[in-house]
Order: structure tokens, then C-alpha cells, then sequence
């Protein structure tokens, strides 16, 4: 019997292949333009209050969505050049 060196990523390195199914293209890169900015919440009598960092950005450039009640999306509106 033969000793094989124990790789802790050994598994993950047939993953895209076992989840091929979903038919999401695993290889393709991440998106590298996501940004989270720094939030701070809370909340007052009336409202709840979001600040959010959005360096070089006005508050009419920027829309805030909810979805379900439950999640924020905070989305810059980019000029077309």
C-alpha cells in the first residue's frame, strides 16, 4: 500500500465538473467591479436610515431597491460615454 499525501482541496478541484448541472460557466472569472462600501443603519422614530461610502457619487446617481422587504441593493446609475 502506497501513502498518498492528504490535500485538503483535492475535492474542490472536480467541483466545477459535479456542478456543471446548473449550467453556470464555473470557469468564468468572478465579476471584479463589486464594491461594498462601508454601511451604517439605524433607526429613528420614523425611518430607518442608511448611510452608505459611495466615493465620487451624488445621491442622484445612486438607486436603492428592496427586494422581498429583506434585502437592499444599493446600485450606482453609470453615465453612457
Amino acid at each position: 500500500m502506497s501513502l498518498i499525501k492528504w490535500d485538503p482541496f483535492r475535492e474542490f478541484n472536480t467541483l466545477p465538473a459535479r456542478l456543471a448541472f446548473w449550467g453556470k460557466d464555473w470557469e468564468e472569472p468572478l465579476s471584479t467591479t463589486t464594491y461594498v462600501p462601508s454601511v451604517d443603519i439605524f433607526e429613528t422614530d420614523n425611518e430607518v436610515v442608511v448611510k452608505a461610502e459611495m466615493p465620487g457619487m451624488n445621491a442622484n446617481d445612486i438607486d436603492v431597491s428592496l427586494e422581498n422587504m429583506r434585502k437592499m441593493h444599493i446600485t450606482p446609475r453609470r453615465s453612457r460615454c
